[in-house]
């Protein structure tokens, strides 16, 4: 314009022009962030992380902030939480064995622990500050990473604190034991007869116990039987 290359009333119009598609740019992009803002409304984020569950309404129905009824529900399984009791006489045990190991073993399982493989480990998080008065136990809970979410919530399983891990223990059916006036005793079998010995006994888990001393590995006991037996009986193995 000032080099006169175009006229003054042509130049006025460009600017007005431009100034006429800036604001157009600034309505636009005002119109870009409301319907971001509305977008945002038509998702609703948890403030958790978890597992949604069966949703309590239907595509149209109407809602609000202030509804009756939720929406849905949200459990969070990773971390999970495995709440279980122990009677009262082996707190002293438990914390006995946290001096050296706070965070105890905790294994779960669906089916009696009848398979290794199906073991989820996890620790021990909180042992409860008081005792029920009503059944005498107190109340535990493990916490497991269920990675694979194998661990659903409300769900019951079992549950086995490991307290310690005795090496080369002797284990037997705890059905084998028997109680006599003079103590526990075992019946070992040895060439067709049987040894009534006094044993001296460790940990019940399931239907096992551990024979610390009366049973050497390898050895054969009764497990069937035992109340017509006396020391130097005849016996047979049933084949299964």
């Amino acid at each position: 314009y000032k080099k006169e290359y175009i006229s003054e009333l042509y130049f006025d119009n460009l600017i007005t022009n431009v100034k006429k598609y800036d604001a157009i740019i600034d309505q636009n992009q005002a119109d870009v962030e409301k319907a971001t803002t509305n977008l945002d409304y038509c998702y609703i984020h948890s403030p958790i992380n978890g597992k949604i569950g069966i949703l309590n309404i239907d595509l149209g129905n109407l809602i609000s902030q202030d509804g009756a009824e939720s929406l849905t529900t949200i459990t969070q399984v990773q971390p999970i939480y495995v709440t279980f009791l122990v009677p009262q006489n082996e707190l002293y045990l438990i914390k006995k064995y946290q001096k050296n190991q706070p965070y105890l073993k905790t294994l779960v399982s669906h089916d009696n622990f009848e398979s290794k493989e199906n073991d989820i480990e996890g620790e021990l998080n909180i042992i409860n500050n008081e005792i029920d008065e009503k059944s005498a136990n107190i109340k535990l809970k493990a916490v497991f990473k269920n990675s694979d979410n194998l661990l659903t919530p409300g769900e019951f399983v079992k549950t086995r604190l490991i307290l310690t891990i005795q090496k080369k223990a002797i284990i037997v059916p705890f059905q084998a034991i028997q109680i006599t006036p003079n103590g526990k005793v075992i019946f070992v079998e040895k060439n067709g007869r049987v040894e009534m010995r006094k044993v001296k006994l460790g940990n019940r888990f399931d239907n096992n116990i551990i024979v610390l001393s009366g049973v050497n590995a390898n050895e054969k006991v009764v497990i069937k039987g035992q109340i017509n037996l006396v020391d130097g009986s005849s016996v047979f193995e049933l084949k299964e």
